[in-house]
């Protein structure tokens, strides 16, 4: 009797482990993908089947793969055990067609020794594994087949303008792949963009590199070349969000609506429990931010690009869609721009911030999943 009894008892444990750790990520992960699905069905997307014309794509940030300088080594295998659990769960619920790591992939990428940056890259590969696609279009690999890996570059992996290392980019594009770059998927094109040496500020050589690539007759002619007869404009990635003051905008995407300048808890979702964890929502007098740090409102070129770049970059591109990360909140907004040679024309952008990864950045870490068709896009987000 007594054997029987710690056999229940072990089984018992295992079952609760084995729901803690395995169970916990599939569920939230189904109700994200249930979620998409319902945006999709109750979309008008006109003549377009998002089952058989739409990219289906995870869209991640700010994983901040630990480092052993700040942290200690069982936080550290803590860290990337839970990261492992959360990416294999999303794969195998969504089974995205690309998956966007969006920069800070990295968390000591910027003060790390060679040889410690190099060790992180083999971790995110054990983490995240496969190639990117930037790496395998180095290599004159294909675009198209299989899942694709697109990562952006972000501060805390090169530094951010002023402090941007020549160094880390090296290391970072030497075990990852280009950081500006472009990747064409069923007539989409997707352009990693690195945001972290735009600012006047930055170092003049950086600078000038990312500013070359944006103004290049290649870009150009890749971008043409994929959208062929279709009428799609490229989806612009990179880590820093655009220019905005305040993230009184961003509304239920950060946990928290506004009116005026006062934060408000939205209506609860019925599918999911009501979250313990702070919504970072601050008033001021001067506004609403979703920063940890109270009274504080984004600073230019640290927070978010400058509103002269980020409006150079909307200008040069004409993108469809942002995507951005960086901020730990996350945001869905939109930027207005004139079309090109008409001044007088004006369309919507919008832009969708995302919430980090690594849960050791904020309590409730989260991705989006969003289903790429050439006339819209449906985002949700997963905590």
């Amino acid at each position: 009797m007594a054997w029987k009894a710690t056999s229940l008892t072990m089984a018992f444990i295992l079952s609760v482990i084995f729901a803690v750790e395995v169970l916990f990520f599939l569920f939230h992960s189904s109700i994200c993908e249930w979620r998409l699905h319902s945006a999709l069905t109750s979309m008008d997307l006109g003549v377009h089947d998002w089952r058989r014309e739409g990219i289906k794509v995870l869209l991640f940030a700010d994983a901040h793969i630990l480092g052993y300088r700040r942290r200690l080594s069982i936080d550290v295998a803590w860290s990337d055990w839970g990261l492992m659990k959360a990416v294999a769960a999303a794969r195998y619920t969504h089974q995205p067609e690309l998956e966007v790591l969006n920069g800070d992939v990295f968390d000591e990428g910027d003060i790390s020794s060679t040889d410690e940056f190099k060790e992180a890259i083999r971790r995110y590969r054990r983490i995240f594994g496969g190639e990117t696609a930037q790496a395998r279009a180095r290599r004159g690999g294909g675009g198209e087949g299989g899942r694709q890996v697109l990562l952006t570059v972000g501060n805390h992996d090169i530094g951010n303008q002023q402090h941007a290392s020549q160094k880390y980019l090296d290391l970072f594009e030497e075990g990852v792949g280009p950081a500006n770059a472009v990747l064409c998927l069923k007539n989409q094109s997707f352009v990693t963009f690195n945001t972290q040496v735009l600012a006047p500020q930055a170092r003049a050589a950086m600078r000038a590199t990312a500013l070359s690539f944006l103004s290049s007759p290649s870009l150009s002619l890749q971008l043409q070349q994929c959208s062929g007869s279709a009428p799609s404009r490229p989806i612009l990635i990179g880590h820093m969000p655009l220019y905005r003051s305040t993230d009184e905008v961003c509304g239920r995407e950060s946990g928290t609506t506004t009116v005026g300048n006062r934060c408000q808890r939205p209506p609860p979702d019925p599918l999911v429990p009501s979250p313990s964890v702070p919504t970072y929502c601050h008033e001021s007098g001067r506004g609403v931010t979703y920063k940890a740090v109270r009274d504080t409102l984004y600073a230019w070129d640290d927070d978010v690009l400058g509103q002269e770049q980020s409006t150079a970059l909307l200008r040069d591109l004409q993108p469809s869609l942002v995507i951005s990360g960086h901020t730990h909140a996350p945001c869905r907004t939109s930027h207005v721009i004139a079309a090109p040679g008409h001044a007088d024309v004006t369309r919507e952008v919008p832009e969708v911030t995302l919430p980090p990864l690594g849960w050791r950045m904020r309590p409730d870490a989260g991705y989006a999943i969003a289903v790429i068709v050439p006339a819209n896009a449906a985002v949700r987000g997963a905590d």
